[in-house]
């Protein structure tokens, strides 16, 4: 998977959450933008930005991204029945009172083996895009049943077009 440093939101984040409770990633994308240097136009098409400037980003517009969560861990989930994956928004970078946008199904945790790819495409309906999305954008991970996720060890990721899907091998050509 080609991954940008600054789209992974979980680097081996360990998962310990209580069943009914909700982890979320250890880092967000920051949607929203503040400039941290000048930034200037030499083509004149008026894109000038003094330091701490607003600069909006839209993530959600061309191409398709997606979220993919991967079990780094060596062993498959266990201490709950099955787990949630989230697309989730927030008006602070820790997440702090997450807004879901988009979830998986209950899957269960024996299907969660080591390498195992969850991916949730990033698509907003552009009618109440505004008024949903803020500022940061990220994961989280919610626990069902049971007593507390164990073996829960995960990477996410934002990435450009579906990578999902295992290597793709081609004939050898030979010349004639």
């Amino acid at each position: 998977m080609i991954s940008d440093i600054n789209l992974q939101v979980a680097t081996s984040q360990v998962l310990t959450t209580a069943a009914g409770g909700r982890t979320v990633t250890e880092s967000s994308v920051d949607v929203g933008g503040v400039a941290v240097s000048a930034m200037t136009d030499p083509a004149g098409l008026g894109v000038n930005l003094a330091p701490g400037a607003s600069l909006t980003r839209d993530i959600g517009e061309g191409e398709p991204l997606y979220l993919v969560f991967t079990n780094v861990g060596s062993a498959t989930f266990s201490g709950v029945t099955s787990v949630v994956f989230e697309l989730v928004t927030s008006a602070t970078g820790l997440l702090g009172s997450p807004t879901v946008l988009i979830r998986t199904d209950e899957i269960p945790v024996a299907s969660m083996v080591a390498g195992k790819e969850i991916v949730l495409r990033v698509q907003f309906d552009p009618e109440f895009k505004d008024s949903i999305l803020q500022r940061y954008l990220g994961g989280a991970v919610s626990a069902v049943g049971g007593t507390n996720l164990a073996n829960a060890t995960i990477d996410a990721h934002f990435v450009h077009g579906n990578q999902k899907g295992g290597k793709k091998f081609y004939p050898t050509s030979t010349i004639v």
